[in-house]
């Protein structure tokens, strides 16, 4: 455990660095409750620690605590509006809250801190999704693919965009692409064969499907 011992730094602060040494030592042994109190700890000895703020919306997103989280990265924005982590972070508890609108305007934020973070393109792509925004969702999994043309991920992701708007054939192409570069992922065999299905491919849907099963028996099909 880590002990901070400074001459000439208030009691408060110590006290406060002191409690977020234990709490990430928690962390890192995921006791998240545990971490939660000691960052807890922190801010009682020092209201404006933002990083105790940050590390504990961390612990309560884990903890499935996501009013908790909200509030926690809301305070972190407060003391540090032009935190990208913190915007980042912030959407999450939205969308686990159904705050698909708020979500997608956090995660708008951030971009605008960073226009070459793809992870929260990435993120927005899939918070449009969920908000029926489509375009968008492709829009924001294109600007990804921009900066990371290998990412098997974006693919899939774009192409469950352009299913769920009925592009039929534009999904097929972006769930082979996702199968080129990730072979072995027998969910995105899954979606390419309700494709090829939707499309009368029932030949080709049949295949995919049981290529699905035989890399993942307990593939979840929903």
């Amino acid at each position: 455990m880590s002990v901070f011992v400074a001459a000439g730094v208030p009691e408060n602060a110590l006290q406060a660095m002191n409690a977020f040494a234990q709490g990430n030592t928690k962390a890192k042994e995921n006791n998240f409750n545990g971490a939660i109190a000691d960052f807890s700890r922190a801010i009682v000895w020092f209201p404006d620690y933002a990083d105790a703020y940050f590390r504990r919306g961390r612990m309560r997103l884990d903890v499935r605590d996501y009013h908790g989280a909200l509030d926690d990265y809301t305070t972190v924005l407060r003391l540090q509006p032009s935190n990208l982590e913190a915007f980042n972070n912030r959407a999450t508890a939205k969308l686990k809250l159904n705050d698909f609108k708020g979500g997608v305007e956090d995660l708008t934020m951030a971009i605008g801190l960073n226009p070459s973070a793809d992870i929260v393109y990435f993120n927005r792509g899939n918070a449009r999704v969920l908000l029926k925004d489509y375009d968008g969702a492709i829009e924001d999994f294109t600007k990804v693919l921009g900066m990371k043309p290998l990412d098997a991920g974006a693919y899939n992701n774009r192409a469950n965009a352009k299913h769920l708007k009925h592009d039929f054939t534009g999904a097929l192409e972006d769930f082979s692409k996702a199968i080129a570069l990730r072979p072995n992922d027998g969910k995105s065999y899954f979606n390419r064969g309700r494709v090829k299905f939707e499309m009368r491919d029932f030949v080709g849907a049949r295949e995919d499907y049981m290529t699905a099963v035989r890399l993942n028996p307990r593939l979840d099909l929903r």
